[in-house]
């Protein structure tokens, strides 16, 4: 994960991964999902979020963990599915375990 640390080779990096696996609908999905609903967090509390968006680690789960092709669903249904979960169980661990959280 120290590599997450750096923004833009993250995402430099994350596009060519994502454009030889075709997933970018997998990563766009997690994304928009992840900032959406920490957003709607920001907008309710004192949470802040541009640690979410100028921080590596949101981008590294998106582009490298989950669009690994071995662990990732089969269909493009399923990977959206998953990348909506994902998002999901991220932004909860980070509420119940703030231990844990991306920030």
């Amino acid at each position: 994960w120290w590599g997450a640390s750096e923004l833009l080779p993250v995402l430099l990096l994350g596009v060519l991964v994502a454009k030889k696996f075709r997933r970018f609908h997998l990563v766009v999905t997690f994304l928009a999902a992840y900032f959406f609903l920490s957003g709607i967090l920001a907008a309710n509390t004192t949470h802040p979020i541009y640690h979410d968006f100028f921080g590596g680690v949101a981008y590294f789960l998106a582009f490298f963990m989950l669009a690994e092709p071995k662990t990732s669903p089969l269909t493009r249904n399923s990977r959206i599915a998953y990348a909506i979960l994902s998002a999901l169980s991220m932004f909860t661990l980070g509420l119940v375990l703030p231990k844990y959280a991306v920030t």
